[in-house]
């Protein structure tokens, strides 16, 4: 099949098959006689995993580090199991510290939304002291 075909198939675009391809996640297809790309079944399959692996939060290192697992005839359904709960480790740090990034959001636009001047409005005001050493006075 073609690549706009195979990109279809998939739900993907061209420009994301090529892409995966030149990060050596696809293998390059065979070409026609014109030119064209040609792939096989095989490129659709794995053109599916790589979207699957994206859907569940998985890095195209990640991805590709899953591809070798699942073509290597010496990988463990072990040596998986343990990819998979190393993500789902990180995703939970993630998830701790977007929670902590949403209650800072909450608290500094509770405290705004209480104080009608925006010169003393807590979230210019913590936006004003990032990275500075001193605590920034309030704009007035």
């Amino acid at each position: 099949m073609q690549i706009g075909k195979l990109a279809q198939a998939a739900g993907v675009t061209v420009q994301t098959v090529r892409y995966y391809e030149r990060r050596g996640l696809l293998p390059e297809p065979i070409r026609t006689g014109s030119g064209y790309r040609s792939y096989d079944h095989e490129a659709l399959r794995r053109l599916r995993f790589i979207v699957t692996a994206k859907g569940l939060g998985f890095t195209l290192a990640e991805t590709k580090d899953l591809i070798t697992l699942r073509v290597a005839p010496e990988t463990t359904p072990e040596d998986v199991r343990d990819r998979a709960r190393e993500k789902i480790r990180a995703t939970r740090r993630k998830i701790a510290s977007l929670r902590k990034l949403l209650a800072g959001l909450e608290r500094v636009v509770s405290e705004c939304e209480a104080d009608d001047a925006c010169g003393t409005c807590a979230l210019l005001h913590t936006l004003e002291q990032e990275g500075d050493e001193t605590p920034a006075e309030p704009l007035s």
